[in-house]
């Protein structure tokens, strides 16, 4: 019976309700002792069927009043008007340092927009207050109401279920139906996506992944090196590891980097324009503009395939290794 917020038991709920239809109906005017007793066993944290948040019609129609309206045109205008002179407001910010009007200009742009929040703010918080206070003060009508007419209490919004995509994908595959019998290569297949749920699922609650490989120490016994088989795949360059097609937003450079731990090597962004900044601001940025370099690939190391330019490079990640580059 009560709210997450206390203040709004204390004045939309408690006089109203517990006073009224527990105390007086109940217990015929108790005493203060019993009063407080009661008020210990009344739940203070939490009614599920009372609103907490406005909804998204209700923030529109609000946000529709006529001086919230004029407020956010006045700041909108502000906003357009700078960036039309410096470009963004970021820049003007640096150049107001040097110029005393840029910076009382800039000012006024913060106050237009403190002012819309404000009046923003004040709307809705009046408005949520008076929904509360209408849902405690009809709360005794509405239970007595239901109470008479049979029906059934409102149900409170229903928990969250958090359902794993990987567990239910695991099931499919470690027990299937009796009557399937899946070819070879369905189960290779089969086993491979096994092992990926099982990472997904794993990573779920997985500690802080290291950013940096770990280092071997030398060992002053250690017998001597032997001649590597040429016939032995090299994890850098074998293609079971390192793929030549990969998802297109892989990250070629870190892929090339094998002083970063394997879950770094092999990350993925979630879009094209989060790969392009990375690579653009960690990668791009540092290399000579009109020096040629060798694609990060580990295959491509081996064979040396150099990019004249980084345009020449997304072109190549597009053609050869499948990785896209936002323009």
């Amino acid at each position: 019976m009560g709210h997450a917020h206390d203040g709004i038991y204390q004045r939309h709920y408690q006089n109203d309700v517990v006073d009224v239809d527990i105390v007086a109906a109940v217990l015929e005017k108790p005493s203060d002792e019993r009063s407080m007793r009661l008020l210990g066993h009344v739940s203070l944290t939490r009614d599920p069927n009372a609103p907490t948040s406005l909804t998204l019609a209700q923030r529109r129609q609000l946000s529709s009043k006529p001086e919230i309206r004029a407020a956010k045109e006045g700041w909108l205008q502000s906003t357009k008007a700078i960036r039309r002179d410096f470009v963004t407001l970021s820049k003007a910010r640096k150049l107001a340092q040097e110029t005393p009007e840029l910076r009382t200009r800039l000012s006024e742009h913060d106050k237009l927009f403190r002012t819309y929040k404000k009046i923003l703010t004040k709307d809705e918080t009046d408005e949520l207050q008076s929904l509360q206070a209408e849902y405690f003060q009809t709360l005794g009508s509405t239970c007595l109401e239901n109470q008479y007419t049979g029906q059934e209490e409102a149900d409170g919004p229903t928990p969250a279920t958090f359902a794993f995509s990987e567990r239910q994908g695991l099931a499919r595959l470690l027990f299937p139906a009796p009557y399937e019998t899946p070819s070879y290569d369905d189960q290779i297949q089969n086993s491979a996506q096994i092992v990926r749920l099982l990472c997904a699922l794993c990573g779920r609650r997985d500690s802080q992944r290291p950013r940096r490989a770990k280092q071997k120490c030398d060992q002053l016994d250690s017998p001597p090196a032997q001649d590597p088989n040429p016939n032995d795949c090299f994890i850098d360059t074998c293609p079971e590891i390192f793929p030549i097609v990969f998802p297109g937003t892989q990250r070629l450079f870190c892929l090339g980097d094998d002083s970063l731990a394997p879950e770094i090597r092999t990350h993925c962004f979630k879009n094209s324009f989060l790969l392009t900044r990375h690579v653009q601001n960690q990668h791009l940025n540092h290399l000579a503009p009109s020096l040629a370099f060798v694609c990060p690939h580990p295959h491509c190391q081996v064979t040396r395939v150099e990019c004249l330019d980084a345009s020449h490079f997304k072109i190549h990640a597009l053609n050869v290794h499948n990785i896209v580059h936002s323009p």
